[in-house]
Order: structure tokens, then sequence, then C-alpha cells
């Protein structure tokens, strides 16, 4: 899977002067620093996942996936695989450390 998505307060159109310009990749590792290297100087703050990681994330519940799922624009899609991957995201409730993760990470 490789895929590119914008998500936060751009998606939302709640962004400001302070806010930053949140993009998700979906790459193999030898693909991250030549896309990091090319997104950093556009200014964006970047999340990283592969492909085995994001299904970890749905089978434990995440979040940070139903985020995804409602917030998002989806800029590259090789096969339109993440789409499909966002799409078939059911809500399942997130474990307690990833709600005090959350918590902490708001106070």
């Amino acid at each position: 899977m490789y895929a590119i998505a914008r998500f936060g307060s751009t998606c939302r159109a709640d962004f400001d002067q302070h806010s930053d310009k949140d993009l998700l990749v979906v790459c193999p590792p030898r693909r991250k620093a030549s896309l990091l290297k090319k997104y950093q100087r556009e200014n964006y703050s970047l999340s990283f996942f592969s492909e085995q990681q994001l299904r970890k994330m749905q089978e434990k519940g995440s979040l940070f996936l139903q985020h995804l799922k409602t917030e998002s624009q989806v800029i590259v899609d090789s096969d339109g695989e993440f789409r499909r991957f966002i799409d078939s995201c059911k809500f399942t409730p997130p474990q307690a450390n990833e709600l005090i993760q959350c918590e902490a990470a708001l106070s």
C-alpha cells in the first residue's frame, strides 16, 4: 500500500496561522527518506505508517483511524487500496491505554 493523505485542521477548515499541516504517509521503509525530505521542505508535519501498522491499529481499535476515516483527504492512493482500507474500518472501541494517552496529550 502506498498512500498520502491530509488530515487535521486543514481538512476540518479550522486551521490558523499557528496550525501545522498534517500529512499521513503509508509506504515501505525504503521510500521514507525521500518522502520525508520532499514534504518537510513544504512544511508538512509527517506521520509515517506501514500497511502492517495500520492493520494492527485496525485490529486493536484506534481513535486515529476513526479520525482519518472522518477527516482526511486522500492525495495519493495506489490502486485505491488505502481508501478501501479506511472505508472497511469499523468503529472498535480503543484500548484504555490509548484513551489515557489522548487525555494526557490534551492536558
